[in-house]
C-alpha cells in the first residue's frame, strides 16, 4: 500500500495531541503517566490512521470510579470525535439494549465505514460467556466483541441477520 505523508497535517495533529495532552492532565488529577501512555499508545491512530490495517485496542483497568470511563469521553471530546464516537455497555443479562451485536450499533451510528473512530467497551466485567463452572453461557449478548478484540475486524454480515432486519424495519418505521 503506497501513501504519502501530509507533514502539515501531521505537524498539526501533534500540536493537537500535545495540547489534549496538556488538557487531560488539567482534568485529571494524579493519572498523568496513564494519560501520556494512552495518548502516546493512540498517536499513530490519530496522526496517521491510512497506514493502519487493524484497531488500536486499549485497555483501561483499574477501580470504579476512578475516571477512566471520564477520560475515553472527554479524549474524545478534545479529539472533535464526537460524531465517531460510540459507547457500548457489555453485559449480556441486560435486556434494556434493542442491539444484540456490536456490529449491528456500530451500523446504526454509521462507525462501519472504515474510517477512523472511537469506540468504548465499558463495564467489560459484566460480559460472561462462561458460566463459573466453566460451561458456555446459551445466550449472550454481543459475541462479536471477541472476534473483534481477536481478529480485529468484524466479519460482514448476511441482510437475513436479525439485527440488520430489525434497524432496517426500525428505520423504515420512523421516516413514515
Amino acid at each position: 500500500m503506497k501513501f504519502t505523508v501530509d507533514k502539515n497535517r501531521l505537524r498539526e495533529r501533534r500540536a493537537a495531541l500535545d495540547a489534549i495532552r496538556a488538557q487531560l492532565k488539567e482534568d485529571f488529577v494524579g493519572i498523568d503517566e496513564i494519560i501520556d501512555n494512552l495518548l502516546d499508545y493512540i498517536q499513530i491512530w490519530y496522526l496517521m490512521p491510512e497506514i493502519l490495517t487493524r484497531p488500536i485496542i486499549v485497555c483501561l483497568w483499574g477501580m470504579t470510579g476512578v475516571g477512566k470511563t471520564d477520560l475515553v469521553r472527554r479524549l474524545a471530546q478534545y479529539l472533535e470525535f464526537q460524531e465517531r464516537f460510540v459507547e457500548i455497555e457489555l453485559g449480556n443479562t441486560d435486556n434494556t439494549t434493542y442491539f444484540s451485536s456490536v456490529s449491528a450499533i456500530l451500523k446504526a451510528n454509521n462507525i462501519i465505514d472504515g474510517k477512523p473512530a472511537i469506540i468504548l467497551f465499558d463495564e467489560i466485567q459484566r460480559f460472561y460467556t462462561i458460566e463459573s463452572d466453566g460451561s458456555p453461557v446459551p445466550s449472550t449478548k454481543f459475541n462479536d466483541f471477541w472476534e473483534l478484540l481477536s481478529d480485529g475486524r468484524l466479519a460482514k454480515r448476511e441482510k437475513d441477520d436479525i439485527d440488520w432486519y430489525l434497524n432496517d424495519c426500525l428505520l423504515y418505521t420512523s421516516d413514515a
